[in-house]
């Protein structure tokens, strides 16, 4: 294990509808992030994954809402960070782990509450090099793609919600609190595969071209 990584694990959160994309997506992974350090976790309903040994399925019981699904998972894991992705956001380019976990220590020094990896938003200020803050009161203030400490995660959650109410309303709930990050050049790179229910086509030519798309 590498030093740092021993509070922080992998979780890609997804439901049973979705098992198809399973595959392509820890596939990528495996391709493009080999020496992942933290452990991996699959958060679904009540299908496994198979075949992949290096990850262990988390079962939330029959699907009710995305944020309970999301709660019943949350309670199964020990590790104090969740780096938390969805099986539609496949893993681009060969990923950075030094800088993931320089950006750990970093949350672990400022008190980081969500540290945001999507390469399409811009911190309001700059604190420390690679590092900005998101203001309080800032739309998408809270993304489910990011390094979070999951006991905020957890406080943020309403029953009911759905990932897109999550990001929104969970925005204003959090501005009572300090914490919100975002780097402004990810140490992972993802593209979003799936929208509305179809295959985006630019993605699957980029995964294509980097030889990640069988």
């Amino acid at each position: 294990m590498n030093p740092g990584s021993e509070d922080c694990a992998v979780l890609v959160l997804s439901s049973d509808k979705y098992a198809d994309l399973w595959p392509v997506f820890f596939d990528q992974f495996g391709r493009r992030w080999p020496g992942c350090p933290f452990p991996v976790y699959l958060g679904s309903n009540t299908l496994s994954l198979t075949g992949y040994p290096w990850v262990k399925t988390i079962l939330s019981g029959p699907d009710r809402d995305w944020s309970t699904s999301l709660r019943a998972i949350l309670r199964q894991i020990s590790e104090r960070y969740v780096m938390m992705t969805h099986e539609d956001f496949v893993v681009a380019e060969d990923v950075d782990t030094p800088q993931l976990l320089e950006c750990l220590a970093f949350m672990r020094g400022e008190g980081g509450r969500l540290m945001q990896l999507w390469s399409g938003l811009v911190p309001d200020h700059i604190v420390h090099g690679r590092y900005g803050v998101i203001a309080r009161g800032a739309p998408y203030r809270v993304n489910t793609v990011g390094i979070w400490e999951k006991a905020t995660l957890e406080r943020l959650l309403v029953d009911g919600e759905s990932p897109w109410q999550f990001e929104i309303m969970g925005s204003y709930r959090s501005s009572f609190l300090d914490g919100f990050l975002r780097h402004q050049r990810p140490p992972i790179v993802y593209v979003n595969l799936v929208e509305k229910g179809s295959y985006i086509p630019a993605s699957v030519r980029l995964l294509e071209q980097r030889g990640g798309w069988a």
